[in-house]
């Protein structure tokens, strides 16, 4: 968040998929808002619910989603899995005009398994997707709460 809030107006597009849900959601729109130039873009993808299918969260709340650390401990991290009309809420929130946020569907059942680097088998990812879009008015500047 630092580095978006540092970079007022530098970008003409800002994109994420795959980090989003473990990043603050509160934080992230307003961040983005502030890093965006007038007319800018933001375009997201999240997960629509929880890989282990339980539905999004009706409010922006973390979960804590059991990991493990490069050493094999057990840890946790937080994620934010959040149903639609909070992300156009928190979007809307932080100045960002054009919304749209739409749920694809999942993928197929017969996607391919994948190897992670220490040699277990990976499932694919099932889950539907939260698609979000959103642009920063062209006359205005936001300025992100730090």
């Amino acid at each position: 968040m630092a580095h978006l809030q540092a970079m007022t107006g530098a970008y003409d597009v800002l994109y994420g998929f795959g980090a989003v849900d473990f990043t603050n959601p509160r934080e992230l729109p307003p961040s983005a808002a502030a890093a965006l130039k007038p007319g800018g873009r933001l375009v997201f993808a999240t997960l629509a619910h929880y890989l282990n299918g339980a539905p999004a969260q009706p409010d922006a709340v973390a979960a804590e989603i059991p990991a493990k650390t490069p050493d094999g401990e057990t840890t946790a991290v937080r994620r934010w899995v959040l149903r639609e009309h909070v992300w156009t809420k928190l979007l809307d929130e932080a100045g960002l005009t054009d919304i749209t946020v739409d749920v694809l569907p999942a993928a197929s059942r017969r996607a391919a398994h994948r190897r992670h680097p220490a040699g277990e088998l990976i499932p694919p990812v099932l889950g539907s997707v939260v698609k979000c879009h959103a642009h920063i008015r062209s006359d205005a500047r936001v300025t992100a709460a730090s």
